[in-house]
């Protein structure tokens, strides 16, 4: 394996943010500046399961697969640091409070580190998009 014998660099990109027809040229950038590899996904778990249950990763296969064809590495993160609004409206003992239990309302990312010490809802509804996510990575 001669890509464990140099050193990689990679960055962040998050394709949710960009319009599709750039998204070759911006991969072709970074592998013409020596970034071999992507991270993506991590704050994407709305674009993944719109509704409870009901998940749909054509946006990121369409990504992945470009990945593929241009030799792009790709690291697909937990979507877990920024849970969708049906989550935190459906289950608001998920929100982040104080030990008052006052709710904080925060638009601050990872805010997810904060609910797993004390959420009994968190295991299960994050459970679902961690496991499918990771096969996602897995594929390509």
């Amino acid at each position: 394996m001669d890509f464990l014998k140099t050193m990689s660099v990679g960055v962040c990109y998050y394709p949710e943010h960009w319009d599709e027809s750039l998204w070759e040229s911006d991969l072709k950038r970074m592998l013409d500046n020596g970034i071999h590899t992507v991270r993506i996904g991590e704050f994407a778990w709305s674009i993944m399961e719109r509704e409870e249950g009901s998940f749909d990763f054509s946006f990121f296969d369409r990504f992945l697969d470009l990945c593929a064809s241009t030799g792009m590495q790709v690291i697909f993160g937990t979507p877990t640091a920024t849970p969708p609004a049906w989550l935190t409206c459906r289950y608001p003992e998920t929100l982040n409070a104080t030990a008052a239990g006052g709710i904080i309302i925060t638009t601050v990312r990872s805010t997810v580190r904060r609910w797993l010490s004390w959420s009994e809802k968190w295991p299960n509804t994050g459970a679902g998009i961690r496991r499918l996510s990771a096969g996602r990575s897995t594929m390509n």
